[in-house]
């Protein structure tokens, strides 16, 4: 089994990524997702009946012993036994320790491949000044790093972000064209290059962050989930770098993703959200996730009121957990 590591900053593209190398090469793959929360809401995004699918919530695959995620690896070998393992880890993980940690397994059936990660061309200057640690960590011991996001606003810093990951990482393989147009060489290059590089561990305490779930709440419509969004922009809930989730009601999901103060809103209605669920293993549960480094409690539930109890509040420490 061939293990592969696609790492990313929060918001990055990761999970976008994944899907796109499943529909470009025809390998038998499983994936094992990890978030930072109690829950996931990129595993929906990549679920349907041909993918195996394994889930790390609130789960300790950087940490410096990482039993969670080596059990998990063991188990997919021993049992699923892919041709490939692609592990998503969360956006705020050190990705030094999880290949120490997939290192220390590694035997002649589990072979790590060389590690990549996501650069989002939006946001890379932002996160390595205010998370310089997670940040510079997942580009420094990455063999390719993609870059993501690219439009006509920001295709201009493309030379000064290839000369930027040239300057901490002169070994990188670095895409940055839209890699959904790259042939299938693109692809299998990714899948058949085996980790070489000497590993860089950063001598720098990670940055803290916060996460915050709902599985309720009473908003119903897009207007009032749009104010509430600006409301997080403007910084009157804290400091939160991501958001995303589902929200189901009668007749339509409300889908949502936030990420350094950009979102956006899809409306899914009822008969679309039925085909959907013929084509995947949905549970159709509303999930609602905010990771940031300063969530202010009181008030971001006071701001999404629930039908239920159904709000939890998690601190870590990204030194142990992957995210």
């Amino acid at each position: 089994m061939k293990v592969l590591l696609i790492s990313g900053f929060l918001g990055a593209g990761k999970t976008t990524f994944i899907k796109e190398l499943i529909k470009h090469t025809d390998k038998q793959v499983a994936i094992l997702e990890n978030e930072v929360s109690s829950l996931n809401i990129d595993a929906g995004n990549l679920q349907n009946k041909e993918l195996n699918i394994w889930e790390l919530t609130e789960g300790c695959i950087c940490c410096s012993t990482g039993s969670d995620f080596a059990t998990s690896v063991l188990t997919i070998a021993n049992s699923v036994d892919p041709e490939y393992l692609i592990v998503e880890p969360s956006g705020v993980g050190m990705l030094s320790n999880i290949i120490k940690n997939i290192k220390q397994i590694e035997y002649e059936h589990i072979n790590i491949l060389a590690p990549l990660t996501i650069l989002d061309a939006d946001n890379y200057n932002y996160y390595m000044s205010e998370y310089p640690s997670i940040a510079l960590d997942q580009v420094k011991n990455a063999h390719f790093v993609v870059v993501s996001k690219i439009n006509s606003s920001n295709s201009h810093q493309l030379p000064h972000i290839r000369s930027f990951v040239k300057s901490i990482n002169k070994d990188a393989e670095i895409t940055d064209f839209d890699y959904k147009n790259a042939d299938k060489a693109f692809w299998y290059r990714i899948l058949n290059t085996g980790y070489d590089k000497r590993l860089i561990e950063s001598k720098e305490e990670p940055e803290n962050f916060d996460t915050l779930s709902f599985t309720e709440t009473a908003i119903d419509n897009a207007y009032k989930l749009s104010a509430l969004l600006e409301d997080i922009i403007r910084g009157q809930h804290g400091d939160i770098v991501r958001a995303k989730g589902s929200i189901y009601t009668d007749d339509h999901r409300l889908s949502f993703d936030l990420v350094s103060g950009r979102y956006s809103i899809l409306i899914t209605y009822k008969d679309a959200l039925d085909i959907e669920a013929l084509n995947s293993d949905s549970d159709r549960q509303t999930k609602l996730v905010f990771i940031g480094t300063n969530i202010l409690k009181k008030s971001l539930k006071e701001a999404f009121p629930e039908e239920k109890n159904g709000f939890a509040l998690v601190r870590h420490s990204l030194y142990y957990f992957l995210i």
